[in-house]
């Protein structure tokens, strides 16, 4: 991932090298992007599968951005002990989320449940993880 500085002084995280143009101001519908890009240690399960033909939204970025979280926590990328692409393809298109790490606290193991629920439509929006008590934990002490 590339690290971008906004002129608020707020940090994102991003990928140019994978990245769709979307329509401005708009809920991505599924089905929207029907490309497979990005790294497979970092797919979403409707990306893999392209289920009956349809395209993925950004609830697939919701499960990448779980996946991001499994790896600053264990400094090792989800599926880690898979060696090639295809095996991991196979694991979350068979319905496999990453594993949790044991040593996230409990707010952390909640939200990163609902960043890797297996159905899109399950999944929870942007908004909704920005409200959850894991990031509250770290946004209340400021």
């Amino acid at each position: 991932a590339n690290i971008f500085l906004t002129s608020s002084g707020l940090i994102k995280l991003g990928d140019f090298g994978c990245s769709v143009k979307l329509k401005n101001n708009t809920q991505t519908m599924p089905g929207e992007v029907n490309s497979t890009l990005g790294t497979a240690a970092y797919m979403a399960p409707e990306v893999i599968t392209r289920a009956k033909g349809e395209g993925h939204g950004r609830a697939a970025d919701i499960w990448s951005l779980g996946c991001v979280v499994i790896e600053m926590v264990t400094g090792k990328r989800p599926w880690h002990e898979f060696e090639h692409n295809f095996q991991i393809m196979y694991r979350v298109g068979m319905g496999h989320t990453p594993p949790i790490p044991e040593r996230i606290s409990p707010e952390g193991k909640g939200y990163l449940s609902h960043c890797l629920e297996s159905d899109p439509k399950m999944r929870w929006t942007a908004s909704q993880l920005l409200d959850h008590s894991f990031v509250k934990v770290c946004t209340d002490e400021e």
